[in-house]
Order: structure tokens, then C-alpha cells, then sequence
């Protein structure tokens, strides 16, 4: 094992090279490593790191709690719902420093989707709404579709109550 003066793809190319016994290469998905894999050791598999698929998983996870979150959201009385507004989801990280980490990613996309969501309320289009927060439309229109199906979901509850 060695340690590589920088993080350029012409050091790791350089490097494995220089050690054509290279079966197997670990690394991220940085475009450094995969140029210097590929060209320095084009016999060698290349494989992602232990790390980086537990991270990737978790955070394929995390988006979708967030996303079935605020689906089992919708069903639910207005009343209820407004009680929760202001709660974040909670976030599971094996320390606290990710956890932080992860609950303060938790809570700026649970702000910016409350926000689209009074925005859009207001009577805002989805594109000024994607341009004055900085997001995409597919996310805007998720975001606001989700609002709107929590409405008209209560205002149906609410109309089959009162008949």
C-alpha cells in the first residue's frame, strides 16, 4: 500500500502501472480514479469501495423514507398534519456526527418542501416557484403535487363527513 503525492489521475495511472500484479482496484465513482484505473491498470477489475456502497445505500434509503414520508402524509387529517409541520424526520447514522449531518440534510429538504408547498398554495406557478428556491421542476411539481393530494384528499374526507 502506498500513499499517492495527489489526487490526479495521471499519479493513480502512474502508480498502477508501476504494479502490474493489480487484480483489483477499489475506488469511488471520481472520474480521477476511474481515468487513472482504466488506463493505468486496464487488466484489473474495478470495484466500489465498502464504504461507498453503505453510504450510497443509506442514502438511496433516506430518500425514500422521505419520499414515503410525505405520501403516508397525505391521507392524514389536516389537524393532524399541522402538528407535524414543524418536526423534521428523524435520522438513523451509526455516529453522532453523521447523524447530525444527516438530520440537518433531513431538515433543509423538509424546509424547501414546505416551502414550495406555501408557495404554491399562494398561487405561485411551479416555474417561478423552481426559480426563486433553485430547483429543478420535477422536483417543484413533486413537491407541489404532494401538497395538492393532501388537499383535495381532506377536502373529500371533509365532504363525506359532513353528507
Amino acid at each position: 500500500m502506498d500513499l499517492l503525492a495527489d489526487r490526479e489521475a495521471e499519479s493513480v495511472r502512474r502508480w498502477l502501472a508501476a504494479h502490474p500484479q493489480v487484480e483489483v482496484v477499489s475506488r469511488d465513482r471520481g472520474k480521477t480514479y476511474i481515468d487513472g484505473a482504466t488506463s493505468g491498470a486496464p487488466q484489473a477489475t474495478q470495484v466500489a469501495d465498502r464504504w461507498h456502497i453503505i453510504s450510497n445505500l443509506g442514502d438511496a434509503v433516506e430518500e425514500f423514507l422521505i419520499r414515503a414520508h410525505i405520501r403516508l402524509e397525505d391521507g392524514k387529517a389536516l389537524s393532524e398534519e399541522s402538528q407535524k409541520l414543524d418536526k423534521p424526520l428523524s435520522s438513523f447514522s451509526a455516529t453522532p456526527a453523521s447523524q447530525r449531518k444527516s438530520q440537518a440534510r433531513l431538515l433543509r429538504k423538509w424546509k424547501r418542501y414546505q416551502r414550495v408547498q406555501a408557495l404554491h398554495a399562494s398561487g405561485m406557478s411551479l416555474r417561478k416557484i423552481g426559480e426563486e428556491l433553485g430547483l429543478a421542476r420535477n422536483t417543484v411539481r413533486k413537491y407541489a403535487s404532494s401538497a395538492t393530494r393532501a388537499a383535495t384528499s381532506h377536502a373529500a374526507t371533509v365532504a363525506c363527513q359532513s353528507a
